[in-house]
């Protein structure tokens, strides 16, 4: 992200950029702020996007060859083409080498095979940047400087609250807090119950919260939130995947513990930043290791037995909610 930061500031540019990684706000921030540095407040003929799979590789050059009307720079983004997970055209691997010094192609692609010959071009003749989540450290600052801008302050508890709440992606996250900085009005604090009382709970957390009741041994609790996960056109099977994959991380956070209760630690080899990795430990505490592997296995089962038509995607999630209570 410095380069691209660097580069903005200077306005010189590299010919070919490629945005990659799983942080999609990120790339699309950037993406933006590169065509808006080259082309200014020039004609929008300059502008060129593209999307999707099916791209023209003989048009992409043929754009790419104009001379752009009355600007320094025509810019050409190409947004999830799929170029850089297989065998790219040869003639746009070769013509990465050959981009006019007028003209910046930028790609943004969720999955990219750092091994593709395009991959390797793209690096050798402009810049490939890497753009997932940032760690906890990055995220917070990012989200204090946001509120900051509108005059706003939020605790380091707080902001936990918000990121537990609602997840880690950036965009939910931005989309968040500007309706808690319309919410808050004129008071300059953002408190727990400003984001308890108005952003939306993340799906992950809900399901998280029906384990909490699973654990408590509370069937009715757990039965009322998976009904309303039905009435809200939640998929099953998106919920079954939702909890195998907490119940694995708790898991694996309780095999974990028993050699440390060091979040920071923890987190590192679950991938979760350590203010919610305190809570998987306290919660993986409450169940016997047994009862996580058990939990993982029923899922595991479950999913099977849908696969194969032994039973139905709503029927095999309130089996699982009905045996992890017992």
């Amino acid at each position: 992200m410095k380069k691209i930061n660097s580069d903005i500031k200077n306005g010189e540019f590299e010919r070919v950029y490629l945005l990659t990684g799983s942080e999609q706000y990120l790339r699309s921030y950037y993406k933006k702020k590169l065509v808006e540095a080259a082309c200014k407040d020039a004609d929008k003929m300059n502008i060129s996007e593209f999307d999707g799979k099916g791209i023209s590789v003989r048009e992409i050059i043929d754009l790419a060859d104009t001379v752009p009307f009355f600007a320094r720079y025509r810019t050409i983004t190409i947004t999830g083409s799929g170029f850089f997970k297989g065998s790219a055209d040869d003639e746009l691997v070769e013509y990465m080498s050959e981009i006019p010094p007028d003209t910046i192609i930028i790609f943004d692609e969720d999955k990219t095979d750092a091994r593709s010959r395009l991959y390797k071009a793209v690096a050798k003749n402009g810049y490939c940047a890497k753009l997932d989540t940032p760690d906890s450290t990055q995220l917070y600052k990012w989200i204090a400087g946001i509120l900051a801008a509108h005059g706003k302050k939020i605790r380091r508890n707080t902001l936990e609250f918000l990121i537990e709440r609602v997840g880690t992606d950036m965009a939910a996250i931005k989309n968040e807090l500007d309706k808690l900085v319309d919410y808050s009005g004129d008071r300059e604090e953002i408190t727990s119950q400003d984001i308890s009382d108005i952003c939306s709970l993340h799906l992950e957390s809900a399901v998280y919260a029906m384990i909490d009741a699973i654990t408590d041994k509370d069937r009715d609790r757990a039965m009322r939130l998976y009904d309303g996960f039905l009435k809200n056109k939640e998929s099953p099977y998106t919920i079954l995947k939702l909890l195998s994959r907490q119940f694995s991380l708790l898991y694996q956070t309780k095999q974990l513990s028993v050699h440390t209760h060091d979040a920071n630690a923890i987190g590192k080899v679950i991938g979760l930043y350590p203010s919610i990795t305190r809570n998987y430990i306290a919660r993986s505490d409450r169940m016997s290791l047994d009862y996580w592997r058990a939990a993982v296995e029923s899922c595991v089962e479950t999913a099977y037995n849908i696969q194969t038509g032994k039973i139905s995607q709503e029927l095999g999630v309130e089996l699982i909610i009905i045996r992890s209570c017992l």
